[in-house]
């Protein structure tokens, strides 16, 4: 048994099967930086660290295929310049796009998301916003505008 436990942990290190790993950190604090280039806050790099990867990190060992994130961390002038509510979560570290490319993808995430009590869930045609913020409204869940 002790031989049978070595070989499999060897197969799942040299197959870099880190999906299986909810404890993983799968995301690096660039993929949250915001797309004008402004400075991250360091609350903000706390609040990505400490409030967002950690259910982000679960859901993506359940769904077990990469995820991009599309959106992160936005400066108050790029959430103008992108039309962004003035009060969104991605102010503050506590959100992301995640972006999806069929209808199975959009289930997944929204099904894992809210299993690892995300409260916060916004579905568009490309993407699915990812919220954790406690301040904002819970167990909401919301359409894009026409995108669906």
């Amino acid at each position: 048994m002790k031989y049978l436990i070595i070989i499999i942990s060897f197969i799942l290190i040299s197959c870099n099967c880190k999906s299986l790993n909810a404890d993983y950190d799968y995301f690096n604090i660039a993929e949250f930086q915001c797309k004008d280039g402004s400075a991250m806050p360091t609350s903000v790099k706390n609040n990505i660290e400490n409030k967002l990867k950690p259910p982000l990190n679960k859901i993506r060992a359940k769904y077990n295929k990469p995820m991009s994130i599309n959106s992160g961390y936005r400066s108050v002038n790029y959430n103008a310049s992108i039309g962004g509510v003035s009060n969104s979560e991605h102010l503050y570290g506590l959100a992301c796009d995640v972006s999806i490319h069929n209808g199975n993808d959009r289930f997944l995430l929204t099904k894992w998301a809210l299993y690892y009590d995300v409260r916060r869930v916004g579905i568009s045609n490309n993407f699915i916003h990812i919220g954790v913020s406690t301040a904002h409204p819970q167990e909401q869940i919301w359409i894009y505008g026409n995108d669906l």
